[in-house]
Formats: C-alpha cells, structure tokens, sequence
C-alpha cells in the first residue's frame, strides 16, 4: 500500500504531518517502507508517532478499538507492578473488550464509564510520579492512559475520536516502555493487512 499526500489529506493530517511525510518520504511511499523506518530510527519519537497515527487512519473503527486494547495490554503490567491493588486500569481494558465482542449501548456506556476510571488511575499515578520524580512511576501513569485511551475508543461514538483514542494509546504504551514498538507495529500491520 502506498501513502501519498491525497491519502493523508483525505485521513484529516495536519499540516506539520504533511511537511514530515514530504521531508522524511515524498510524495508517496509504501507503507512498510514508512515502518520500517520507523523501527530502525532508534532515537526518534516523530517516526514512532507518525507510524502510530498512520496505522490508526488505516483500521476500521473496531479495528481501531482492538489495537487500543491490545497496547494498553502490553504495557498494563507496569502499573500493576506499582500498583497491584488498582484495578482500575485491568477493569478499563475488560470494559473495552466486552464492547468488542458485543457492540450494545450497555457495553459503550460500560467503557466509558470505566475509561473515567482509568484516567483517574493515570492522574493518580503521575501526581505521585511527579512528586517523586520516579521514572517507573511516570510509566505507571503512562500505562495507565494507555489503558483510559482503549476504554475511551470503546466508550465514543465518534470514528474520528476512536482513531484518536487509538493513536494515544499506542504513543502511551511507546512512553511506558520503549522497546514496546516493533510490537505495536507489528500487530498494527497485520490489523491492516487484514483490511486488504
């Protein structure tokens, strides 16, 4: 699959998303050329960020909502380990997976309301990350708002807020743990493959 500048203007891109797409790709590049560029460039996060938002634009919205799952996942045991009585973010993700399995009002209203949750999870832990000064605090609160972003895409009734939801998630688990990428990219490009 090529990207071209069409495709990012038809998939709403800012401005500054165009201009690094022109300076790191042209006009048009294949998208495993995009991502593997992205895994190779170790130090930078722009690549990782674009490569995120990308992989979003291209899932359908349930899609979009699995993929926010599955990175709030990857990451939620570095909250537990700081915080293994809070189950606010393990319940956030359940919430967000039930909607997937059956798509009813009750399940969305359910993951909305968890996704609260989460995020008070997540402030909760970066109040203590920032007093602290604690770097696995701070990925605390970053795997939790991973896990808000997933119960929050699943909560929305907007397309455009779930690939939102679902491009923060992901950018959350990349601030919880780095080395998370090549997973989150991976599993991004079989969801899309999938689409064709």
């Amino acid at each position: 699959m090529k990207i071209t500048i069409k495709l990012l203007e038809k998939f709403g891109a800012c401005e500054e998303r165009i201009d690094f797409h022109r300076e790191h790709f042209s006009e048009s590049a294949p998208l495993i050329d995009i991502l593997t560029k992205s895994i190779n460039e170790k130090d930078s996060n722009e690549y990782k960020k674009y490569s995120c938002w990308l992989l979003s634009c291209l899932m359908t919205r349930k899609q979009q909502i699995s993929f926010a799952i599955y990175c709030a996942r990857l990451v939620l045991d570095i909250f537990e380990k700081e915080y293994p009585n809070d189950k606010r973010c393990d319940a956030a993700i359940k919430a967000a997976s039930r909607w997937i399995k059956n798509p009813s009002e009750k399940n969305r209203w359910s993951a909305e309301l968890a996704d609260r949750e989460a995020y008070q999870a997540a402030y909760d832990a970066a109040g203590v990350g920032y007093i602290a000064i604690d770097c696995d605090l701070s990925s605390a609160s970053a795997a939790a708002y991973a896990a808000y972003y997933a119960a929050g895409a699943a909560g929305t009734r907007s397309v455009l807020y779930a690939r939102r939801y679902a491009n923060e998630a992901a950018n959350e688990a990349l601030a919880a743990d780095c080395d998370a990428f090549k997973k989150i990219i991976g599993h991004g490009l079989k969801v899309v493959a999938y689409n064709n």
